[in-house]
């Protein structure tokens, strides 16, 4: 299984990783150069097993919708797993009205 911090294909260089219980990761950060810097996510798999999702044997992340940062972002302060300085940091980033 691959950490979350390993997943760095060159179209996410992602900034920062908000959440990560060792199955599930999300992560902030810049889609291929384009847009607004928005969330990503995966399931990281099981041993020798590239998560999902996955391009072959080579894993990669999914990006949501822009408009869902400012919610989903908000969900994750005060959750187990979340890490409360990247979360914090990536709040003063987003529009308060996104």
């Amino acid at each position: 299984m691959p950490a979350a911090t390993k997943v760095r294909p060159a179209k996410f260089p992602f900034d920062h990783i908000l959440y990560d219980d060792g199955d599930f990761a999300i992560a902030w950060g810049r889609y291929d150069n384009e847009g607004e810097k928005r969330l990503g996510m995966r399931w990281n798999g099981g041993p020798n097993e590239p998560g999902y999702p996955c391009r072959g044997k080579y894993p990669v992340w999914f990006m949501l919708p822009e408009e869902l940062s400012v919610p989903l972002v908000n969900a994750l302060r005060g959750i187990k797993y979340g890490k409360k300085l990247a979360i914090l940091r990536v709040l003063k980033q987003l529009p308060p009205k996104a």
